[in-house]
């Protein structure tokens, strides 16, 4: 989680290189790898300026919630708000990217 500071999160784009698909400041989630299988990450990520964030070790968190089911789904409630949060962001900018041009 990203305390201070602002992250891109970015994508290799054959042809383009490097592309930001958004940018992240305090209180972002940066990301979820470490809570579905295969525990990679799809992205990477790029401090914009001095970066404070908070890091979690990914296997010790998921067998807490495994022997703490009220905590699991108290934190899958979370990261499912920011699951849906960017997926509604997301089709923003596609709506923005594939808009039909006025008068064309």
């Amino acid at each position: 989680m990203v305390r201070r500071g602002a992250v891109a999160v970015e994508t290799r784009v054959p042809g383009r290189g490097h592309v930001t698909l958004e940018t992240l400041g305090p209180g972002d989630l940066l990301g979820w790898s470490w809570l579905v299988p295969p525990y990679r990450s799809a992205f990477g990520a790029r401090a914009l300026e001095t970066v404070h964030a908070i890091a979690i070790d990914g296997a010790c968190l998921r067998g807490k919630c495994e022997s703490d089911p009220a905590l699991g789904y108290d934190l899958l409630k979370v990261v499912a708000t920011v699951f849906a949060r960017r997926l509604e962001e997301t089709r923003m900018r596609l709506l923005d990217l594939y808009a039909a041009v006025p008068g064309a």
